[in-house]
């Protein structure tokens, strides 16, 4: 069956993560806790005997619609500004490199984000893009780079659920 994908708790032993990125580690062992009080979503990947070995955040955000490529914003409906969701601090424990948790941890946040929409106007999720393993891996699902935004990339809202749905986006 693999990992359960659960919010973080208290219950939760962090100190066997490990996912080689020094940020990313320190982030989950000492910081995690007290985003999630303040607001930020934190979601972990639980394996009965390993432990945690994956972890994302997820927060919204309002997006300047001016960042987006123009082929993307004129798609929209309204111009200014819109909320968005924002998939951070998406990592996988060493220990099961090559076992596809990333790709489980990314697509759980997306269906988090879809349920979300279905209530609330968002119009894009982004996710933090901090090297070029980072970029490969969600180009590979689909989401493309702001033009003047390096460290972000997105995806429609919009284009998953007509993808999800079996139509052309």
């Amino acid at each position: 069956m693999g990992p359960v994908i659960e919010p973080l708790s208290p219950r939760h032993d962090r100190r066997t993560f490990a996912c080689g990125k020094a940020d990313l580690d320190h982030w989950f062992r000492q910081r995690a806790d007290r985003d999630a009080h303040k607001g930020t979503r934190v979601f972990v990947a639980v394996d009965d005997t390993l432990g945690v070995v994956g972890v994302y955040s997820l927060n919204f955000i309002t997006l300047a619609l001016e960042n987006l490529p123009q082929t993307q914003a004129h798609l929209l409906p309204w111009p200014g500004s819109a909320p968005a969701a924002l998939i951070g601090s998406l990592a996988r424990d060493l220990r099961v490199h090559g076992q596809g948790i990333g790709a489980r941890l990314l697509v759980d946040a997306i269906h988090r984000v879809l349920g979300a929409a279905k209530t609330l106007p968002l119009i894009a999720v982004i996710a933090e893009v901090n090297d070029a393993h980072a970029a490969a891996f969600y180009d590979s699902f689909g989401f493309r780079p702001f033009p003047r935004i390096p460290e972000r990339a997105f995806l429609l809202t919009a284009s998953v659920m007509t993808a999800l749905n079996g139509q052309k986006p």
